[in-house]
């Protein structure tokens, strides 16, 4: 707990967790709030801005852990001074936690993470938390959901971070989380989430991320959505180019605004057509996902997309007609795909691409005019590529700022005389030349104007 001018008085919360290590994270604090700590036996780091204590099992006392039930003895009464923001009670192979566990500090804890224990059911020891923001129960084989127990936290909680694989239906007792802001959903065995999950929170969920399901819809339950800040599913086996319309098939009412969306770690040869589910989209991440191409025929109306991110899937060149798709795009990542070429109608009237990510291709070409129509690209990243060479190209670049080519074993010679009218001043290179060891802004200025 952070005191008033220079004085900090701290009480560490002694938990005893049989042959385990924890950590409790304490009210934000300057980097001298260690040096005024009395942490006998345990250690004291600072993280973000954060007090990090970390006790072992020998000094813990106050609670005894037996038969996978955490108790209280009593400690946390006479110890009131207590401030917790977060406790961690991740990997303990807790099954229970005893009702009065947390007497002493129920209005003191903001955030609980019991991930990775053995829990199947929401401990009723939670609805003595009133101020309980943030909850994390991923990796517990949750079998059951106590709707008086989300009732209780419902008024406070607003993240939660909960996996389904062990129900066979959504469960509406979620429905009582009517401040939701934040929902992560794990492993989902049950295809679909009904049109009315979301009814509750429509109005305060900003983010959702859904992994590692076996869901095939969605779209109707986030239609009414009215402001998405992330919309991401990860690792879901069902979200490929067979399926993937209908995961978001268009929304007869409302659409959502998303600011970030992701589609990661899935099987899609192609990307799905998401204007007719989401009304517009900041910025598109589809990655790791095996994408080979993208339906440039259906052309996005009204796009306000401004990024998108493709690293990490098959692609043989830069999809053809992303200007039709995104007209107003600023940023472009394509790099770790199977580039080999860059064409002159590629990147053909992205007039407001500003940056263009290339790396960890096996690029060996970029055509001449391959930059004609983007006037504003301001940083070209072609690091690990197989150029050996700086393309003719960038000489079109009259606002480029950023060049990198790293790790492509960059040969400066004579044959690149084409850029003795390159501009580069103003210009930031991130490599040197392989072969003279010195950087490639000063081989371009000093050495090949003698060419």
């Amino acid at each position: 707990m952070v005191g008033t001018e220079n004085k900090i008085i701290f009480t560490i919360l002694i938990v005893l967790l049989v042959s385990k290590v924890h950590c409790f994270l304490l009210d934000p604090v300057n980097n001298a709030a260690c040096m005024t700590l009395d942490y006998t036996s345990c250690d004291c780091t600072i993280q973000w801005s954060r007090v990090l204590v970390t006790c072992k099992s020998s000094v813990m006392t106050g609670t005894s852990f037996g038969q996978g039930v955490l108790r209280s003895t009593g400690y946390f009464t006479s110890n009131r001074t207590v401030v917790f923001d977060d406790i961690i009670l991740t990997s303990n192979n807790i099954k229970e936690l005893d009702y009065n566990v947390f007497s002493g500090v129920e209005n003191e804890i903001f955030h609980l993470d019991l991930s990775d224990n053995n829990l199947n059911h929401l401990p009723f020891a939670l609805t003595k938390l009133p101020r309980l923001s943030s909850l994390d129960l991923s990796g517990n084989p949750i079998m059951s959901i106590n709707s008086a127990t989300m009732s209780s936290i419902g008024l406070s909680l607003t993240t939660l971070n909960i996996g389904l694989k062990h129900l066979n239906a959504w469960p509406y007792e979620m429905n009582k989380l009517n401040k939701l802001e934040k929902l992560n959903l794990h492993e989902i065995q049950f295809n679909a989430i009904p049109g009315d999950a979301f009814d509750p929170f429509k109005s305060s969920l900003t983010v959702l991320n859904v992994t590692r399901s076996m869901i095939t819809s969605i779209s109707s339950a986030i239609c009414d959505i009215s402001y998405f800040q992330t919309l991401s599913f990860m690792d879901n086996t069902q979200l490929d180019g067979n399926n993937s319309a209908a995961m978001f098939e268009p929304c007869r009412g409302n659409r959502s605004h998303v600011k970030f969306l992701f589609l990661s770690g899935s099987n899609m040869e192609k990307l799905p057509v998401l204007h007719k589910t989401i009304a517009a989209v900041d910025n598109i991440g589809i990655i790791n996902a095996n994408l080979q191409y993208i339906n440039y025929d259906e052309r996005v109306p009204d796009s306000v997309t401004r990024g998108v991110d493709l690293r990490g899937n098959n692609l043989l060149r830069i999809p053809f007609g992303l200007n039709k798709m995104y007209p107003m795009l600023r940023y472009l990542d394509v790099s770790s795909n199977q580039i080999r070429t860059v064409e002159d109608l590629d990147l053909n009237n992205l007039v407001h691409l500003n940056s263009l990510d290339l790396r960890n291709n096996p690029l060996r070409y970029i055509a001449k005019d391959a930059f004609k129509f983007n006037p504003n690209l301001s940083s070209l990243d072609i690091s690990n590529t197989k150029l050996g060479h700086i393309p003719s190209a960038v000489i079109n670049l009259r606002s480029l700022y950023i060049f990198k080519m790293e790790n492509s074993g960059l040969q400066c010679d004579c044959s690149m005389a084409y850029l003795k009218s390159w501009s580069v001043n103003s210009v930031t290179f991130t490599d040197k030349c392989s072969n003279y060891n010195i950087p490639i802004k000063t081989y371009i200025t000093q050495i090949l104007p003698a060419c």
